[in-house]
């Protein structure tokens, strides 16, 4: 088991906290107390709190009917255990990422920062030596990043650190569970970059990291008085490749067209899926530059998405089982704009309508016109009525822009079923439609000036769900450790190592270094600059240097 040690020391007093990671589940871990979240709303418990309060049985239950419970975000309070190894359970009123619009996610993250502080201090108020920490704030539910809550994990500590030698019971140990391997690795790595740099800790800097946006950069001047750009890097000012760049104008090869009995493509087509890998129950693909994120769940409490999808009849009567659960779950406000949108007369299928969110965990709800397919094998005009409405769905989601100063560099994310295949129950038939769907999508993201960040493909069943993860890694040509490179000058595809950026992964400088050779990659395969007056091949007549994007040669012969 491995332990990061912090020490305080001033003069002769010292103190020390050790942080362990057991890498077990946190309702078996041996602590005094455990750390959980509560939802102060009054909603079902889910993820991580229902999964403790199961454990430990109906009297905790119970006394958390009985106590008066806190409303605020970051505050606490504490029950007994229960059945479980432990004495006592610390519930918190976590942060959500969805509760704060797009110009104050860092409060959200200051907020999580307070809420495992404070946690850690009531800790030390009940006398207790140890305490178990699970990643709050990360997951579906509150969909904070998990690189995000990592960085605040580890600035909660340390500022309670300082605290440590005041307190007349000081905690000893702090043991973060979590069953994946990821958030254990980012809370080490988290520790090692922010030992002597706690800048690198602030959440507004955490935040840039977190939401892939750079810093604006100062006028850098070229030529011979162009200056040297420092290697020291401070965390949020690495340069990320802005993503409405649009594609270059080579020719793109042509997209899987979908096939009518839903058969997998030729394995010589190109493919531009890339399996990223699978965490959490979630499989991630990239299809050019959309991610693609494919997991078991209920739909109507994705919270980490802008727009929700929702299938409807011609007359909008909200009688699918997805469009009974929206209007039972968004609340009085929205069911009034639903109801503006039913109509005796027949609406055209494909139609993509909208409406606000109300009370759901997102800001729009796209209805679209579709029929509910029977459970036989699908016909040329299903397939074409799946492939027409996907596309205006995502047309329509492409046209929304995020508020604030946001807006220009963050994408929209947009959460949608296996559309039309609600009463699809025969596997063999769902393949075909998934299948259709997944062409769709990349399809579309083979358009200019994509604003479409994500797409969430959210179902109810793990035999579904199984199904198209499936489909999407037959659609790739490569495995996860390798990205495929398009070349259009050559026409086939090269492998590199994959060059995304992670701050708690590598290193700043190397990351800053791989950055920078990605961007000269990707104008030399773009053909932006040519060298038309000194060919490369004359290299040995003189010496090359480089400054910038810009090759400069110094030929002893005078007849250039």
């Amino acid at each position: 088991m491995e332990t990061v040690t912090l020490d305080w020391k001033r003069g002769k007093h010292s103190k020390s906290l050790n942080i362990s990671f057991p890498g077990c589940s946190i309702t078996d871990v041996d602590a005094d107390a455990v750390i959980t979240v509560f939802t102060s709303s009054g909603d079902k418990p889910g993820g991580l709190s229902e999964s403790i309060t199961k454990r430990a049985g109906n009297s905790v239950l119970d006394e958390i009917h009985r106590s008066e419970n806190p409303k605020k975000v970051s505050e606490n309070f504490v029950t007994k255990a229960g059945s479980l190894k432990c004495r006592f359970i610390i519930h918190c009123v976590c942060p959500k990422w969805a509760n704060y619009d797009e110009g104050s996610k860092s409060e959200c993250l200051k907020d999580l920062c307070n809420t495992v502080k404070r946690a850690l201090f009531t800790a030390s108020e009940k006398k207790l030596g140890s305490v178990a920490l699970p990643p709050i704030g990360s997951g579906f539910i509150y969909g904070i990043p998990n690189f995000a809550c990592s960085a605040m994990y580890v600035k909660a500590i340390r500022e309670f650190l300082d605290f440590l030698p005041a307190l007349d019971y000081p905690l000893k140990e702090i043991k973060f569970c979590d069953k994946s391997k990821e958030m254990d690795g980012l809370v080490q790595n988290a520790f090692e970059i922010s030992r002597g740099k706690p800048a690198v800790l602030l959440e507004k800097s955490v935040m840039m990291q977190a939401m892939n946006i750079p810093k604006p950069k100062k006028h850098i001047p070229f030529g011979n008085s162009a200056r040297k750009i420092s290697e020291e890097l401070k965390l949020g000012q690495q340069i990320f490749p802005n993503p409405y760049i649009p594609p270059p104008t080579s020719p793109s090869p042509k997209p899987c067209q979908s096939s009518l009995n839903g058969s997998i493509p030729d394995s010589t087509t190109l493919s531009n899926w890339v399996f990223k890998g699978c965490q959490n129950g979630t499989s991630t693909f990239m299809v050019n530059n959309l991610k693609v994120l494919i997991y078991q769940y209920d739909i109507v409490n994705v919270c980490n998405v802008d727009i929700i999808v929702s299938t409807e009849n011609q007359q909008v009567a909200g009688n699918g089982k997805l469009a009974k659960a929206l209007l039972q779950k968004a609340g009085k406000k929205y069911q009034e704009e639903h109801t503006k949108l039913h109509s005796s007369q027949k609406r055209n299928w494909t139609d993509v309508l909208q409406t606000g969110a109300g009370q759901l965990n997102c800001k729009v709800v796209l209805h679209a016109i579709i029929e509910q397919f029977p459970n036989k094998d699908p016909s040329k005009v299903h397939i074409n009525m799946l492939s027409d409405t996907l596309r205006k769905v995502l047309e329509t989601a492409n046209k929304k822009k995020k508020a604030n100063w946001f807006k220009d560099f963050q994408c929209v994310s947009i959460a949608l079923p296996l559309l039309g295949a609600e009463r699809v129950t025969n596997i063999q038939h769902l393949e075909k439609y998934a299948n259709a769907m997944m062409q769709g999508i990349e399809s579309f993201s083979l358009r200019p000036n994509l604003k479409l960040g994500e797409i969430h493909v959210v179902n109810n069943t793990s035999e579904t769900t199984k199904m198209i993860v499936n489909i999407c890694q037959s659609l790739c040509s490569i495995s996860p450790t390798a990205e495929k490179v398009r070349n259009p000058n050559y026409g086939h595809c090269q492998r590199r190592e994959p060059l995304e950026f992670d701050s708690f992964e590598y290193n700043l400088k190397e990351a800053s270094t791989s950055l920078q050779q990605r961007k000269e990659e990707r104008i030399s395969e773009s053909s932006l600059f040519e060298t038309t007056e000194v060919p490369v091949s004359k290299k040995e007549e003189g010496s090359v240097f480089r400054r910038g994007n810009i090759r400069f040669f110094e030929i002893d012969s005078d007849d250039d």
